[in-house]
C-alpha cells in the first residue's frame, strides 16, 4: 500500500468533478489517467480499503494509494487514488456497438469475478452507474469500497451471489424486465437475476439466439438486439 503525505492538496488532484456521492466526491486527476476519491469525514472502515487495495486486477479497479494530510494517521485520512475507467458507463453505450464483442467482454468480466471470488471477495452494488464499458478494452468496474473479503470457502454460494449482483445491471441494461414470448427465456432471467444460477452471458447469448432464430437475422449490434427484445416481449 503506498502512502502519499501532503500538507495540502495540489490542485491537480481536482482537475474534473466525475461524480458526488453519500461519503464523498470523485475527481479525475490532471494527468486524465488516476481518479481521487475524497471522503467529507473522518470514516470508519480504512483498514477494509487497504484490504481491498492488496487485489490486483485490470478490471476492477481497486482503491491503490492513501492520501493523508500531514501524517499517516487515520484521523487525517483523506481519500485514495485509483486508476481511472476506461469507456463510458454501460447503459449508455453506442447501439452500434458490436454485440458479440459486448458478449465476450461480459465472459471475460465474469471470469474475473470468479478469480477474485476464489480470493475471498463479496462484492457489492455493481450497477450501471458503476459499470463502464469500452470496445477496445472491456468492461472497468469502479466504487469498490464495499466490497467484503472473507475466509469462507463456500466459492460456489458465494460467486452466485456475486453474478447476482452484476445479473441484475444486465438484466436492467440489456433484457429489461417484462414478459416474453418464450417460456424458456422468461424462466432463465428469474434462474439468473434470483439465484445466480445462470450466468449473465449465458442469459444474453440465449436471448440473442432466440432472436436470430426469430427475426432469421445475424444479431450483429446493441441496436439489432434491442430490437429483437422489443420484439419478443409480449405485448
Amino acid at each position: 500500500m503506498e502512502k502519499i503525505i501532503l500538507d495540502k492538496v495540489p490542485n491537480d488532484y481536482y482537475y474534473k468533478l466525475l461524480g458526488t456521492g453519500c461519503s464523498g466526491n470523485c475527481f479525475l486527476m490532471k494527468n486524465k489517467l488516476e481518479v481521487f476519491k475524497e471522503f467529507r469525514a473522518q470514516i470508519n472502515y480504512l483498514r477494509q480499503l487497504e484490504e481491498l487495495s492488496t487485489y490486483k486486477s485490470n478490471i476492477f479497479l481497486f482503491p491503490k494509494k492513501f492520501v493523508f494530510l500531514n501524517t499517516d494517521e487515520d484521523k487525517n485520512f483523506l481519500g485514495y487514488i485509483r486508476n481511472a475507467a476506461k469507456g463510458i458507463e454501460f447503459d449508455s453505450i453506442d447501439e452500434s456497438s458490436n454485440f458479440n464483442i459486448i458478449l465476450s467482454s461480459m465472459l471475460e468480466l465474469e471470469k474475473e469475478m470468479q478469480n477474485l471470488t476464489h480470493q475471498g471477495m463479496l462484492m457489492d452494488d455493481l450497477n450501471q452507474d458503476n459499470l463502464f464499458y469500452e470496445e477496445k478494452n472491456g468492461f472497468n468496474v469502479i466504487d469498490t469500497d464495499f466490497y467484503e473479503t472473507t475466509y469462507n470457502d463456500d466459492f460456489k454460494h458465494q460467486y452466485k451471489e456475486n453474478l447476482k449482483e452484476l445479473s441484475a445491471t444486465i438484466i436492467h441494461c440489456l433484457i429489461r424486465y417484462g414478459q416474453f414470448e418464450s417460456k424458456e427465456l422468461n424462466d432463465a432471467v428469474i434462474k439468473c437475476g434470483a439465484y445466480g444460477n445462470i450466468r449473465p452471458s449465458s442469459l444474453v447469448y440465449e436471448f440473442k439466439e432466440y432472436i436470430r432464430k426469430k427475426t432469421s437475422s445475424e444479431v450483429k449490434t446493441l441496436g439489432d438486439f434491442n430490437k429483437g427484445i422489443e420484439l419478443i416481449k409480449v405485448k
